[in-house]
């Protein structure tokens, strides 16, 4: 008996041969994955006795013929396909998918995963050209190619992705459950505050963070799009339904990385340039649109040398950890819901505390502290990408998140001649904007090394706070501020 009345099969897993090969059990990448995905939508489910998984393990067995395996596709509630660059050049795991499809309307009921990148998406065939495909493979840094997730290298990641395939795939089930006699949802489906936030696809580097934030933001009850976590691939496809959401999200968050972006005959600029572009024009045409471009706080953007290197260097885009990002996001989705009317400003003023950090990329790791510590006691942390956008990076920052509470130079490794030339910008800036409208904190964090001569520049209204053997003097200065 399966959970979902009226199939044979509650799950069928369809997957290429060479995708499973391995000589030990335990590196046998789908057996592994599809155990552990049985206990997911088991645990989701409450129903462990009920679901049915086909699922076969190393090949197929001679006595099950090709005709009967059809039949069994045919007859599954859900359809998992494990897509490699084998899956799509091989005829048997593409009859599966074919014979799925003929089984009447599967736009709810049709799953993909990539274990490896598929290439060129222009070959798949249509059906997975118009699904989002769930990315459960890494671009390590180090290496050229990219290898599938490892429950053992990456079993933070892993955790992740099984855990939200399972639930996606147990609430779809329930859906096709009858409860109470009727067949329909079961109200599975998140709250919105009036916030609708668009979160871009992500290069492959930071997948995990995109999910990190994508969590924390659910959570809270905004509405997240696209709804499936990611969009269909392919040039044309994916424009369509990126352009349908971002009509009607009032919130754009981005997240950049090192990683050059996924290219496609009908999308030669990439997926993250033509994302990034399309946000801006659409903040040209809808200026009450407020977007938020992050990049990792450790990257140093000028070893970045392909193509799209230069999104990392844009003056919105902004640097910190992301512990800090996804409390700006929020921070600035309350404001603006208490300017339309919702809301407390009670609430809003607790929270609205802002501090731009500008460091050298030696003193990254000092600038991290930093802003650790400021998100910690509840302060909204930004760092510039460059030296050279910090002027309009400090106009965004005023623009998405008010005006700034402390204006932090942090002075650590750095030589005496950046600090001089951010003295100059800082100077610029000041000249921008009345008294009232500048920082009311303005200071210099003095890090290590503890050896070395004090910093060499003095900036207007500015004190020097001296952090080279802890960050307690800052802490202190951080509770000042607070109203």
């Amino acid at each position: 008996m399966t959970y979902v009345p009226g199939y044979q099969w509650d799950v069928f897993v369809s997957f290429a041969n060479n995708d499973n090969d391995a000589a030990r059990m335990e590196d046998r990448w789908v057996s592994r994955f599809v155990e552990e995905l049985k206990i997911g939508i088991r645990t989701w489910l409450g129903a462990a006795d009920k679901l049915k998984v086909f699922f076969e393990k190393d090949s197929i067995p001679a006595n099950l013929k090709l005709p009967t395996l059809l039949d069994y596709a045919r007859n599954s509630a859900i359809f998992i396909a494990i897509v490699s660059p084998s899956y799509v050049r091989r005829d048997w795991p593409l009859d599966e998918l074919t014979a799925f499809c003929e089984s009447g309307d599967t736009s709810d009921r049709l799953f993909a995963i990539e274990c490896l990148p598929a290439g060129d998406y222009a070959l798949f065939p249509g059906i997975l050209r118009d699904i989002a495909a769930m990315p459960f493979f890494i671009q390590d840094k180090d290496s050229r190619a990219p290898r599938p997730l490892s429950p053992d290298q990456d079993p933070r990641m892993w955790k992740n992705r099984i855990g939200e395939l399972a639930h996606d795939i147990a609430t779809r089930m329930k859906k096709f459950r009858p409860v109470d006699g009727n067949l329909g949802g079961n109200g599975d489906h998140p709250v919105s505050l009036n916030g609708i936030i668009l979160l871009a696809q992500t290069t492959d580097d930071l997948t995990e963070q995109c999910d990190d934030v994508r969590r924390y933001l659910t959570q809270a009850g905004y509405s997240v799009l696209p709804r499936q976590g990611i969009y269909p691939q392919g040039g044309e496809e994916f424009k369509a339904a990126f352009k349908a959401d971002l009509d009607r999200a009032n919130f754009y968050v981005q997240l950049l990385g090192s990683a050059k972006s996924r290219r496609d005959p009908e999308l030669p600029e990439g997926y993250a340039r033509f994302q990034f572009e399309s946000a801006k024009a659409a903040l040209r045409a809808r200026p009450q649109l407020k977007t938020f471009c992050w990049r990792p706080i450790y990257l140093d953007v000028d070893e970045v040398k392909h193509e799209d290197g230069n999104l990392l260097r844009d003056e919105t885009v902004v640097a910190m950890t992301l512990e800090s990002f996804k409390s700006a996001i929020q921070l600035s989705i309350e404001k603006s819901l208490f300017f339309s009317g919702n809301g407390g400003i009670d609430a809003i003023a607790a929270k609205s505390l802002t501090v731009y950090i500008n460091a050298a990329p030696d003193d990254r790791e000092i600038a991290g502290a930093v802003s650790d510590e400021c998100a910690r006691q509840g302060f909204t942390a930004v760092m510039q990408p460059s030296e050279n956008s910090a002027l309009d990076l400090f106009r965004e920052v005023k623009k998405s998140f008010g005006a700034c509470n402390a204006y932090f130079l942090v002075f650590g490794k750095a030589d005496t001649l950046w600090a001089v030339r951010q003295g100059a910008s800082f100077s610029k800036i000041s000249a921008q904007y009345s008294e009232a409208e500048l920082p009311k904190l303005i200071a210099i964090i003095d890090g290590p090394p503890e050896d070395k001569n004090p910093p060499p520049i003095r900036l207007p209204r500015s004190r020097v706070i001296n952090c080279r053997t802890s960050l307690d003097p800052m802490r202190q200065v951080l509770a000042e501020l607070r109203p």
